[in-house]
């Protein structure tokens, strides 16, 4: 039997992970999928811990084409035009106003393809007060009010720290259990068995046949560890991968208490971290960066 999403063309313009991993699920039911990157290092995600082709980036990247063209030249914009003509449909995960700086407006894509679905994948939406500011998955759990849910930060809150934390100490906080308090894999579940079913549906319409579609909450739970298997599979790093954490932090004599959100950064945005915090020195400090 041919795979579901056969034949259909998809032009991935993104990078790290919302965008590949909604790439790479059309991709494994077998839609045709070029993922196009900059030509200056291409996806930044490659190079996260391991080389080119790291564990992390190949586990949101898996069956796909990939595709190097500078979009801000003429040769590029004209070999994008070509891709998108055949296109059926086209992610980015650019904030808002990057393509349109590029010449690619809504306006200019429905003359290029009108039958073009594009998937804009966004931190705050195309419009409104937060439009133009980045977004990782720990600003939006934060603004979000997941991180409410998650019972350990609690004990980070409720403590009293002075000094500064010690790497042991950091390790200590980061490898707290966490209960979500929460129905997170029903959700999870929910979501897997929604694309499931959409799956079923399209292959019923061009076969009709009945399909039974079986929907595992503990193989879904299993899917949602991309990054652990990756980071078990890699040689001298811990499975259980922690890609942030939450500290207090007390400013003037202890009147004022914030959380702040550490996170791994890339280098240009650590330098301007280092540099907020006081320390530019923290930069080129290859424990840190």
């Amino acid at each position: 039997m041919a795979s579901p999403l056969a034949g259909v063309r998809v032009v991935e313009l993104t990078t790290m992970i919302t965008g590949p991993l909604a790439g790479m699920l059309l991709a494994d039911l077998g839609a045709s999928v070029i993922k196009v990157e900059n030509p200056e290092g291409g996806d930044p995600f490659r190079y996260f811990r391991g080389g080119l082709y790291g564990g992390h980036f190949i586990s949101y990247n898996r069956n796909k084409r990939s595709l190097t063209l500078d979009l801000r030249s003429p040769q590029g914009k004209e070999i994008f035009h070509e891709l998108l003509e055949t296109a059926d449909v086209l992610i980015d995960n650019f904030r808002p106003g990057v393509l349109d700086r590029l010449g690619f407006t809504d306006a200019a894509l429905r003359g290029l393809n009108p039958r073009l679905i594009h998937c804009s994948l966004t931190g705050f939406g195309r419009d409104g007060p937060y439009r133009d500011r980045p977004s990782y998955d720990a600003v939006a759990q934060s603004l979000a009010g997941v991180l409410n849910q998650f019972g350990s930060l609690v004990l980070l809150h409720s403590g009293t720290y002075s000094g500064v934390f010690t790497a042991g100490q950091l390790r200590a906080l980061a490898y707290l259990p966490v209960d979500t308090q929460g129905i997170s894999y029903d959700v999870y579940t929910v979501f897997f068995g929604f694309y499931a079913l959409t799956i079923g549906y399209l292959v019923f319409r061009s076969t009709f046949l009945p399909r039974l579609v079986g929907v595992l909450m503990v193989i879904d739970g299993l899917a949602y560890l991309t990054d652990s298997f990756a980071a078990f599979l890699a040689p001298g790093f811990a499975a259980h991968l922690v890609p942030w954490i939450l500290l207090p932090a007390l400013f003037g004599e202890g009147s004022l208490c914030v959380a702040l959100l550490v996170m791994g950064v890339n280098g240009e945005r650590w330098k301007r971290v280092s540099v907020a915090a006081g320390m530019p020195a923290l930069e080129g400090d290859r424990r840190w960066s």
